[in-house]
């Protein structure tokens, strides 16, 4: 009889060793050893304000318990109203900061839409040039090239008003460019 080899000792059934199995899931990890799918928290500019005058507060309560001497009372009350400052100041910034930008994006899609509608303009003065042409070559063929001009006289008006179309939007376009500002 032959020996039957236990299952540990066949390399194709053997089962991963804890030590594998933590370097599996380190390597499922990011490189700085933290899951890549942890989001990152939203700062909440009104909780982060209300965080520091809480902090303000209390160094002025300490200050006032007479714990301290009186010039770093006065420092703390100090510190107090600084720290209270640079919050609604910070606050301010990046509240009339994230307003510029908005306006800025609301320009930039108006921009966008009417370079689109322009395009679109473009597209469709092409396909009537395109189906003038093509029956202006049927004319040709036909040996009917009379009255070309009573012939075609709708489509020569539709790409007038097409063209007159794509110049105001792009009047509108370079109107809105030039009054668009960039985010500082």
């Amino acid at each position: 009889m032959a020996n039957k080899k236990s299952s540990s000792s066949d390399p194709k059934t053997k089962k991963p060793s804890s030590k594998t199995k933590a370097t599996a899931k380190r390597s499922a990890k990011s490189k700085c050893g933290r899951s890549s799918r942890k989001k990152t928290p939203v700062l909440d500019l009104d909780k982060t304000m209300d965080r520091l005058k809480e902090l303000g507060d209390k160094l002025a309560k300490s200050a006032e318990k007479g714990l301290y001497d009186e010039t770093t009372r006065d420092q703390l009350r100090k510190l107090k109203d600084r720290l209270s400052e640079a919050a609604d100041k910070g606050v301010h910034a990046i509240r009339e900061a994230a307003g510029r930008i908005h306006q800025f994006a609301g320009e930039a899609t108006e921009l966008t839409r009417l370079k689109i509608e322009l395009h679109n303009l473009q597209k469709e003065r092409e396909k009537f040039l395109l189906l003038m042409g093509e029956q202006l070559r049927n004319l040709y063929k036909s040996n009917r090239l009379r009255n070309i001009k009573e012939k075609l006289k709708y489509d020569f008006q539709k790409v007038d008003e097409i063209e007159e179309a794509i110049a105001e939007k792009e009047r509108e376009a370079a109107r809105l460019a030039a009054d668009m500002k960039p985010v500082k």
